[in-house]
């Protein structure tokens, strides 16, 4: 019967620091992305163009990873993509980016970056322009504040940290009391 005592304090001393956890966590939408870059564009046709992106747009420095496939019946040469981003709310001004490649096999990858002086919605214009063509498409993307590593390392670390110190405890009491049983 102690035992089942003892489960029910340890689950509900768990649920309880999982509260307060929980509320000391501000409620607001997610801010920021982790990680690798995410596909904004994907085998969007431009022009005669394939395009597929991958984004990383955070507040500062954003990079921009571009896969352009071009059309079986154009020859391998220099590939330009031009990206021009405008905020949706008031900023210092348009950002632009323009970047080349030489395409072999008929696809070229670019990366390239632009700065961004504000969080919040960016509307891009993207040209690409190999030989005689130019494709243009325009899209938004969400720029998010720049987030340390290390602070999503503690976040995600947290849990652990709890469970480990409300294990440590536990055993820690559990040597206490069997320690005073011995001595009785």
């Amino acid at each position: 019967m102690q035992t089942l005592q003892r489960w029910i304090i340890l689950f509900r001393g768990m649920f309880i620091a999982s509260l307060i956890l929980v509320s000391l966590v501000p409620l607001r939408p997610a801010a920021a992305h982790f990680g690798e870059p995410y596909t904004v564009l994907y085998d969007q046709k431009i022009g005669e163009f394939t395009l597929s992106m991958k984004a990383d747009p955070d507040v500062g420095t954003g990079t921009f990873y571009s896969d352009i496939e071009l059309p079986a019946n154009m020859n391998d040469g220099e590939v330009t993509i031009a990206i021009q981003a405008v905020a949706d709310a008031n900023s210092t001004g348009p950002s632009s980016s323009s970047a080349s490649s030489q395409s072999s096999s008929h696809k070229a990858s670019i990366e390239q970056t632009i700065e961004f002086d504000q969080e919040g919605y960016w509307t891009l214009d993207v040209t690409v322009t190999a030989g005689e063509s130019t494709g243009k498409h325009q899209f938004k993307v969400l720029v998010t504040p720049p987030f340390p590593p290390w602070i999503t390392t503690l976040i995600c670390l947290a849990p652990f940290l709890v469970v480990a110190a409300i294990w440590t405890l536990t055993m820690r009491r559990n040597a206490l009391l069997k320690q005073q049983q011995s001595e009785n």
